[in-house]
């Protein structure tokens, strides 16, 4: 979990990087996500501001990616977008 990333990432941020959010019905925020995929990767922010990374095809495991700050997780959205 991301201290810094939790203090300036809002939904508003995400949902202007291209996120969509994403509700798994409990109506828990726990379980509200916001994800970025296209024909190559998944890009997964939970609720805590854990950043999760996973190749669509072929399909792999998340992997946990360290994102700290806001600008590391802007690089992050500009890498798979390209």
């Amino acid at each position: 979990m991301s201290n810094e990333l939790l203090k300036v990432l809002t939904e508003e941020k995400l949902i202007e990087m291209g996120f969509i959010k994403e509700e798994d019905g409990s109506g828990d925020a726990r379980g509200v996500d916001y994800n970025i995929r296209n024909d190559k990767f998944h890009l997964m922010v939970d609720p805590w501001c854990v950043v999760k990374l996973s190749r669509v095809n072929p399909d792999t495991d998340p992997i946990t990616i360290q994102c700290d700050t806001l600008f590391e997780l802007e690089s992050i959205v500009d890498f798979i977008k390209d």
